[in-house]
């Protein structure tokens, strides 16, 4: 390949970090980070790199480039003076990123400069009204709204107003629903696009300059204005390596047949629970997409579950298979095993009770590049399993646990293919794989005096006659193992 055309590839992969899909951002950071780290391309991809930061007009653009530094190998990164030289919209979590990748105090400033309040007879426009909850996640609303009512400064007010002055120095447009993404009319029924529009750069700038004007003008601190800020962080250190892997062939069976027409739920859990046994580990969770020829909006799950010997489940009983934040205390998903509250997430039957096998790891701050996989499930045995203090640590392999120096659990990852909606619950086609160590769930059963037990849930979603709201429909069986 001659230079020039290496040299236009290198150009064109720097830009799919600004990719309206998030997977596609991930995976172009990953290939970015590979060629920063070669001897033969490092040169080049850090000229490149740096080459497309000093574009960057939206200060969510900036952090897309400092995320990439902040997982690749130090040696590897341009010098700390080469990157502030490019930057010409700095903010609080770039300087966060950038103290991260170069080092205590090693921070760029001048995100205070160009702030402003509001005047007086400023209102929010009608479009940022309409669109603040649906092109960026409902979270930074709430934060903000909770900062309000807690501290009392305008923080949505001035959220509005970054917005807006934003909106007079650049040229993004005003974009609505991206059309060229799917069925727009799936779109009106309840399924939802999962792509980072420009207006999504332009919301969450606005949100890291509300937060700085908190820090200059309402004597915000500065580590706790941090801490908000990470809400835009674009990916997670460990979590970034994570490789998606391969549907086990037991479950893709499992999944097809479990859509079938009067499929035997039990029976062929029960088949996929014993082909998919390893010892020393067993199954402990699956959820996974249903066949996209079946439903494009549909998932399959078998959960354990720890019951008392008389449970008897209720006929309307929701099994929520319980979500824990694991608040990181670095930018890394890694740490210790967090604690579950038995009481909140018992499940009460007609008489006895249940508790489930496995929870969903939801780590914060996250990294809204990898929200594909977030939705997965990615479960991992609950803390009453362990009998001893235990991790929990995202590696290339999968979401593992390890306790008194063995691993304990690993969870596997696939993205069975992409598609540009998600259903209306928020679930996209990847699925995740539990398996956990045999001693864990004995040690459960024997400590809660519980037997396990197993329930299989088919769920898709259809629109009657082809057209109107999208109608969810369920099948599930609970069993005991």
């Amino acid at each position: 390949m001659a230079l020039v055309e290496r040299d236009v590839a290198l150009t064109l992969l720097v830009e799919r970090l600004g990719w309206p899909v998030k997977l596609v951002r991930w995976r172009a950071a990953r290939a970015l980070r590979e060629l920063l780290q070669s001897e033969e391309w490092g040169e080049r991809a850090r000229a490149a790199l740096l080459d497309w930061l000093s574009s960057r007009r939206l200060e969510s653009e900036v952090t897309g480039a400092l995320s990439v530094l902040l997982v690749t190998d130090p040696a590897a990164r341009p010098s700390f003076d080469a990157v502030v030289g490019t930057i010409t919209w700095p903010s609080l979590l770039a300087d966060l990123l950038l103290e991260r990748c170069y080092g205590p105090g090693q921070v760029m400033g001048g995100w205070e400069r160009d702030l402003e309040d509001p005047p007086e007879d400023f209102a929010a426009p009608p479009y940022f009204l309409s669109h603040q909850r649906s092109v960026v996640p409902p979270i930074l609303l709430m934060d903000l709204e909770h900062l309000e009512e807690k501290h009392g400064p305008p923080f949505t007010r001035q959220w509005a107003y970054e917005w807006d002055r934003i909106m007079r120095r650049t040229s993004v447009p005003y974009s609505d629903y991206p059309s060229y993404f799917g069925d727009y009319g799936l779109a009106q029924y309840g399924a939802h696009p999962q792509v980072v529009s420009r207006q999504s750069e332009v919301f969450r700038s606005a949100y890291q300059r509300t937060l700085g004007h908190a820090v200059a003008a309402w004597g915000m601190p500065l580590d706790k204005a941090a801490l908000y800020a990470t809400e835009a962080l674009p990916v997670l250190p460990r979590l970034f390596d994570l490789d998606l892997g391969t549907q086990p062939h037991a479950i893709d069976r499992f999944r097809r047949d479990a859509c079938g027409d009067g499929a035997d739920l039990e029976a062929l859990a029960r088949s996929v629970i014993a082909s998919l046994a390893d010892s020393p580990f067993q199954l402990a969770a699956i959820t996974a997409p249903a066949p996209y020829d079946v439903s494009e909006f549909g998932r399959i799950s078998l959960t354990g579950y720890l019951i008392s010997e008389d449970f008897v489940p209720t006929d309307d009983e929701e099994w929520r298979v319980p979500r824990k934040m694991i608040m990181l205390k670095d930018l890394g998903l890694y740490g210790d095993m967090p604690d579950l509250d038995i009481e909140r997430i018992t499940v009460r039957g007609k008489v006895g009770t249940s508790l489930p096998l496995t929870f969903e790891v939801m780590p914060h701050p996250h990294g809204f590049w990898h929200d594909e996989i977030i939705t997965s499930g990615m479960s991992v045995p609950c803390s009453y399993c362990f009998d001893g203090p235990a991790k929990i640590d995202a590696r290339a392999e999968g979401i593992v646990t390890e306790s008194l120096g063995r691993r304990t659990s690993k969870t596997q990852v696939w993205l069975d293919r992409w598609t540009p909606l998600h259903d209306p619950e928020g679930h996209t086609r990847c699925g995740a794989l539990c398996m956990a160590d045999g001693s864990l769930v004995a040690h459960a059963k024997s400590k809660l005096g519980f037997d396990l037990a197993w329930r299989v849930e088919v769920i898709t979603w259809a629109r009657e006659k082809g057209y109107g709201d999208l109608k969810k429909q369920v099948r599930a069986v609970f069993f005991r193992d």
